[in-house]
């Protein structure tokens, strides 16, 4: 039975919450299901669906199957939908829109708050005529779309806000010349930037999470990139693949290099990225294609869901596959495919128009292969491979960064391009990760020989005793601002200190989500974090301060 995981962050003050359990198998990434249809199904059932999911997102009136999944796991976060850049006129479900400011709100006290064509008439959205573009840049409709939500937040069990057409453009809507006030896309961003710069912080505020849809993203990542800074993260609907029919839709290779920059770009300012890849409930390719894509970008805080209809959930095995921790950032090949090692598996994807051969530098089995060496990978395709029981990846020779996006500058008017400036190197690092008892491999990195045991939970009971385990304490440092370690035990304490009298930035990740986020100057900063007996990931991320910042100790308890 999986423990809560509390947390206590010592500064100067105390704070305690809640940390999620990451579902996934494995390290850098985990799922969500993206349910707001009429009527999703949860198969088998809502418990696991619970249990084996990060995120789940759901229409207003779902409140009591919310509080039914969270019953069934309390770290799991719900968050419910709310529609941001239109008004519904669909009616209302329980006294809630879909909307965070309903049509028949807005319809003779506010018209101002209405987007207008060139002759004066309010635009609904093709495709979704009930909806009506709303003025996102009104200081009015932010200020009650605000007011609403939150109301809707504190009489649920909602954990935060799922906000959708948070756009860069109103051209899946309408023609951008038929905005009258915005006939641009330049123009619409800069109200768009308004609307997040005001709602984000304020739902943040109450302790919620404030996540948006962000359309269009590989076409503006840039712009993108500067509107993280005011939410808890994004979603891209349409990552690798557009289109729901198998075989249409795929990114080219290009966009598809963008798009895991994008995973980067969010990570690096410690910000969640929702994926979704558009793929039929038997569409195996997609769904591989998109999951490997993400485990070749991400370090952590990265989930996936692989649908089209946001009524169902098709579950891939290879979701369940343990591949354990990486150990090199993703490699890019010669022939255009691309491959990340672990230290319990491998991931290969080729986002290339044509069949590639890749190496695996050793023997590897899963999705159809039994101790292969290698394989001939057709066009947009992936495999989750494991390793022998007990093997450990062979070293990575050097190699470039991997594929990273336009994480470029943070505003709105940052610098783009297909492939970006270099962000953090996520998962590579001189320490690499450390086990129980390890045993170093070349790369630094060592693995648990599974040898030392969990320590036995405390019995409960008023005068029951405990036996405490010993204690252990292992030196870290940081190497390109990370450092991470492999423990087993019951708690871990990290401390770290900045080194310099300026101003310094610290995330510190336990097991992929993020438990302390800290900005000072000459500041200790203390985290203790209760953990279940078991095998845990720290990652201590610093920016600023010419990165020197160092973790002194890691404690085991």
């Amino acid at each position: 039975m999986r423990r809560t995981l509390l947390l206590a962050v010592l500064a100067a003050t105390c704070v305690g919450m809640t940390i999620p359990s990451f579902a996934s198998a494995n390290s850098v990434a985990g799922n969500f299901y993206y349910a707001i249809g009429s009527s999703p199904s949860f198969s088998p059932s809502t418990t696991q669906t619970a249990q084996r999911d990060s995120y789940v997102i759901l229409q207003a009136w779902k409140a009591p199957l919310a509080a039914q999944l969270k019953a069934a796991n309390p770290n799991l976060k719900v968050l419910v939908y709310q529609d941001a850049s239109a008004m519904s006129n669909g009616g209302r479900v329980d006294g809630w829109a879909s909307s965070g400011v309903g049509y028949d709100e807005a319809n003779t006290a506010h018209p101002d708050w209405f987007l207008l064509n060139p002759g004066g008439d309010r635009i609904p959205e093709s495709g979704w005529p009930w909806l009506y573009l709303a003025d996102i840049g009104n200081a009015g409709y932010q200020q009650q779309w605000a007011d609403n939500v939150t109301r809707l937040l504190n009489s649920g069990p909602w954990d935060g806000v799922f906000l959708d057409d948070t756009n860069p453009t109103v051209k899946y809507h309408t023609s951008v010349s038929n905005v009258a006030k915005y006939p641009s896309d330049t123009a619409y961003q800069g109200a768009m930037r308004s609307f997040l710069q005001y709602v984000g912080p304020r739902l943040r505020a109450t302790g919620k999470l404030a996540i948006p849809n962000m359309g269009a993203w590989v076409e503006y990542p840039s712009v993108i990139a500067g509107w993280l800074q005011y939410v808890d993260g994004g979603m891209d609907e349409m990552f690798d693949k557009w289109s729901s029919t198998p075989g249409e839709g795929y990114r080219d290779p290009v966009q598809w290099k963008t798009e895991l920059g994008e995973i980067q770009t969010a990570e690096a300012q410690g910000k969640k990225f929702l994926a979704v890849t558009q793929a039929s409930t038997t569409d195996t390719q997609a769904q591989r294609y998109g999951w490997g894509s993400v485990l070749l970008g991400s370090d952590g805080n990265a989930s996936f869901y692989a649908s089209y209809d946001q009524q169902s959930e098709p579950w891939l095995p290879d979701y369940d596959t343990d591949l354990g921790s990486p150990t090199s950032a993703a490699t890019a090949l010669s022939n255009g495919a691309y491959k990340r090692t672990f230290t319990k598996g491998l991931v290969v994807v080729n986002p290339t128009g044509s069949t590639q051969h890749v190496d695996f530098g050793g023997s590897y089995s899963g999705d159809g292969l039994t101790n292969a060496t290698g394989a001939d990978l057709a066009s947009k395709t992936a495999l989750i491979l494991t390793s022998p029981a007990g093997a450990v990846p062979p070293p990575v020779a050097p190699e470039p960064t991997g594929p990273t996006g336009p994480s470029g500058s943070t505003g709105a008017t940052g610098s783009t391009g297909s492939t970006g400036t270099t962000g953090s190197t996520g998962t590579t690092g001189s320490t690499g990760t450390t086990g129980s008892t390890g045993t170093t491999t070349s790369t630094g990195s060592t693995t648990s020989t599974g040898t030392s045991p969990a320590p036995p939970a405390p019995s409960g009971g008023s005068g029951s005793t405990t036996t405490k385990p010993p204690r252990h304490t292992h030196h870290a440092r940081t190497s390109r601002r990370r450092v991470r370690t492999h423990h087993r035990a019951s708690r871990v304490v990290v401390k770290a200190r900045t080194a310099c009298s300026g101003s310094a930035y610290v995330r510190l990740q336990v097991d992929g989500r993020t438990v302390m986020r800290r900005r000072g100057a000459g500041r200790s900063y203390r985290a203790r974090v209760s953990l279940a007996p078991g095998t845990h990931r720290v990652t201590l991320t610093t920016r600023g301060c010419g990165n020197a910042l160092s973790a002194r100790h890691v404690h085991f308890a």
